[in-house]
């Protein structure tokens, strides 16, 4: 398959390296962009020698989350939410050990595939984080992710506070396994990959399959419930004046009561 936003490469016959290629907009998550990375995977999981898949950014920016300028359409917001449902769902989802390769910011919905993916590494003065209720939104999606990844209080933190955090405090939460100079991130990617490889690819795969039939709660009906939350906030006049403050590069004017209660 020829992609327009990604390049997916053999590194060998049991490792695939996906690179996200929209760096002229920050690797945001258009439409075309999301229904690509989930075909990529699933593709190589089909692929019997396969084992690992790096997925890793081009430019300053690893992923800034889904594109704002698409997601303004109200025709495409039930259509988004869906592409980021399957999406997210593929990653975690996959026979495959995913490690996230992340060289710059991952943000909202690109903090989220980091989530969705078994490992992670994180450069050194990247950040991590979820802006979305700065926009009138709700992260519902990747939170059924982070619930699982990390603890309630730091994914309380993250989903309300809004705030970004460094690479360091981002692998304190658990949102990376660790921090690495730039120049050593694909060198430690690799290296992470070989240690896997070492493992025999059934109990790999079955580890996989152990680890999510452990989770406390079901993961596709947390995520059919989170989509609901998702598509409800995206429709949402809070929505409309946070994604429009976004564009024009102003702080968003929310209700007088909220602005109220701050003030007081």
């Amino acid at each position: 398959m020829a992609y327009k936003y990604l390049e997916v490469k053999d590194a060998c016959a049991s490792i695939a390296q996906i690179t996200l290629k929209r760096e002229e907009k920050r690797n945001a998550l258009c439409l075309d962009l999301m229904e690509e990375l989930t075909a990529a995977f699933e593709a190589l999981a089909k692929q019997e020698a396969m084992r690992i898949v790096i997925l890793q950014g081009t430019g300053s920016v690893f992923c800034a989350g889904l594109d704002l300028q698409e997601s303004a359409d109200h025709a495409l917001v039930e259509k988004m939410a869906q592409h980021v449902a399957r999406l997210l769902k593929t990653i975690y989802t996959s026979p495959l050990v995913t490690i996230a390769a992340v060289q710059g910011d991952a943000i909202a919905g690109g903090a989220g595939i980091v989530a969705a993916c078994d490992y992670a590494l994180l450069t050194k003065g990247a950040r991590m984080g979820f802006p979305e209720t700065k926009r009138g939104l709700v992260a519902a999606q990747v939170a059924t992710l982070l619930c699982r990844q990390m603890r309630m209080r730091d994914v309380r933190e993250l989903l309300l506070l809004g705030e970004l955090v460094d690479s360091e405090r981002a692998v304190a939460m658990g949102l990376a396994n660790r921090q690495v100079d730039k120049d050593k991130l694909l060198p430690e990617a690799m290296r992470v990959a070989g240690l896997i490889l070492q493992g025999a690819p059934t109990a790999t795969k079955d580890t996989k399959r152990l680890l999510d039939n452990l989770d406390p709660a079901n993961f596709f009906d947390d995520l059919e419930m989170a989509l609901s939350f998702h598509q409800s906030a995206r429709l949402s006049e809070e929505a409309k004046e946070g994604v429009a403050a976004f564009l024009e590069k102003r702080a968003p004017i929310w209700s007088h009561k909220a602005h109220a209660a701050i003030e007081r």
